[in-house]
C-alpha cells in the first residue's frame, strides 16, 4: 500500500516481493488466522498473474489441534 492507502504500482509490488524472496516461479501460500487478512495478499498476487493460494483457517486449525507454538 502507498501513503494514500491505495495499492502501489505493480512494478513496485513485484520489487518488494522479490526482495523478500517471493517469486512468480514458485506457488505462494498466504495465511493468517482465518484467511481474511491473507486474502489481500492473495488477491494482489493473483492480480499480478502469480500462482497463489489462501490457506483459509490455517492458524485456527493449527492452534485448535494443540500444535506447538513458539513465541520469540
Amino acid at each position: 500500500m502507498n501513503d494514500a492507502g491505495s495499492l502501489r504500482a505493480a512494478v513496485e509490488i513485484e520489487a518488494v516481493l522479490r526482495q523478500t524472496g517471493v517469486s512468480p516461479d514458485v506457488p505462494t501460500v498466504v495465511y493468517c488466522q482465518a484467511g481474511i487478512r491473507a486474502d489481500h495478499t492473495f488477491m494482489v498476487l493473483e492480480t499480478l498473474g502469480w500462482t497463489a493460494a489462501n490457506y483459509v483457517g490455517s492458524w485456527a486449525r493449527w492452534s485448535g489441534e494443540n500444535q506447538p507454538v513458539e513465541i520469540p
